[in-house]
């Protein structure tokens, strides 16, 4: 079989991402898409090439995932992440990790160990780990330590201050008002970054994978999992087979709403047999996150946003073609930045979608996408 060009997309988050800082952003996720591009040209899997994706977005201080992740309520960084592969299924994740500079890696040692098969005695490995046995278990194969300290940026530190601020002056008006309601100009929301940053990819063997990292929501209590650690939440990959298209899809925005909707499966069962894309994605963004019977009782905004592939291999194995695949994103917050690549691209491609100004973030649904001949 001829080999097939590749194809990386990332996002920064869906969040608000402001105009002072666009070009920070889109150079980030260009760089992100460069890089796994690069990776996959020499002949690496699309495996790798999202975990290298991410691994750029995380040494950046201005995404929510590893360095300058949002912090705790105790003022520590603990991190998400999950790599999954369209080809074998197999997914390795990570959850309220701290003290690893790279959590994507981590999750991607926990995927490609599992096809290494079954530990002495029968023992299954594990898909996935969480707080110290995730971060022990890193240490025992081959990852470095860092100090907690060393992943909190200037910006993080300085936020949760400000945050721990509002926090007390609220609790102690609580506690003086007693019956009597807290001063709603007081008891505001903290703003502070949902985005959680997510991969996905095609690679010259026409095989998909995803990715997503995350630090998080801002004050969780320590040892808080959300979506970026739980299968079928955070990201889904399949290979395509029996009449249905190979589809990648990777999501950010609220954890604990988008756990409850088991989000990325959802899109990916749906854009696997659609021949309507942008329609079919964003009446499930509608029907089974913004008017889901699992949310039914949520006030709060619903915020999400999802980046997917969806490939289509040629007709005929015997005769060289090529792959047509597509990209969406979608999203209900304020904004979502992108960048995408192919193998053939000598620039990538990155915008930040934005919701119009008359529209109301957590109820409007804003979706884009790119086409590809590979």
């Amino acid at each position: 079989m001829a080999n097939r060009n590749c194809l990386i997309a990332v996002h920064a988050g869906a969040g608000y991402h402001s105009q002072s800082r666009t070009d920070s952003y889109e150079v980030l996720c260009a760089r992100a898409c460069s890089q796994a591009v690069a990776v996959m040209n020499s002949g690496c899997s699309s495996i790798r090439a999202v975990a290298e994706a991410i691994k750029v977005l995380e040494d950046s201080d201005i995404t929510n995932a590893g360095y300058g992740s949002n912090l705790t309520i105790s003022g520590s960084v603990e991190c998400d992440a999950t790599v999954m592969d369209g080809s074998s299924m197999y997914f390795g994740s990570v959850g309220a990790l701290s003290g690893m500079k790279n959590p994507v890696l981590v999750a991607e040692k926990l995927l490609t160990e599992q096809t290494s098969g079954l530990l002495s005695l029968g023992r299954i490995r594990p898909s996935v780990l969480v707080g110290d046995g995730a971060r022990h278990w890193a240490i025992s194969n081959g990852f470095s330590p860092i100090h907690s300290q060393q992943m909190v940026s200037v910006h993080s530190q300085r936020a949760y201050r400000n945050h721990m601020k509002k926090l007390d002056e609220v609790e102690s008006s609580k506690k003086r008002l007693k019956s009597e309601p807290v001063d709603a100009a007081l008891d505001v929301k903290i703003s502070a970054p949902l985005d959680t940053v997510g991969a996905v990819a095609m690679d010259c063997h026409g095989h998909v994978a995803a990715a997503i990292s995350s630090g998080g929501i801002a004050l969780k209590h320590p040892g808080r999992v959300g979506q970026a650690a739980l299968y079928a939440c955070g990201c889904w990959a399949q290979d395509g087979r029996e009449g249905r298209d190979s589809v990648a899809v990777s999501t950010s925005g609220c954890g604990e709403y988008i756990i409850k909707t088991v989000l990325a499966k959802e899109c990916a069962d749906v854009l696997g047999c659609s021949s309507d894309t942008s329609t079919d994605l964003s009446n499930v963004i509608t029907n089974k996150f913004l008017h889901a019977q699992s949310l039914e009782a949520v006030q709060d905004d619903k915020l999400v946003g999802v980046l997917a592939l969806k490939s289509k291999p040629p007709q005929s194995e015997a005769v060289e073609g090529k792959y047509e695949a597509e990209l969406l994103w979608v999203h209900t917050t304020k904004s979502m930045c992108i960048g995408c690549m192919s193998g053939d691209d000598e620039l990538p491609f990155v915008e930040i979608s934005r919701l119009p100004e008359s529209c109301l973030a957590g109820q409007t649904v804003a979706i884009g996408g790119r086409l590809f001949s590979l």
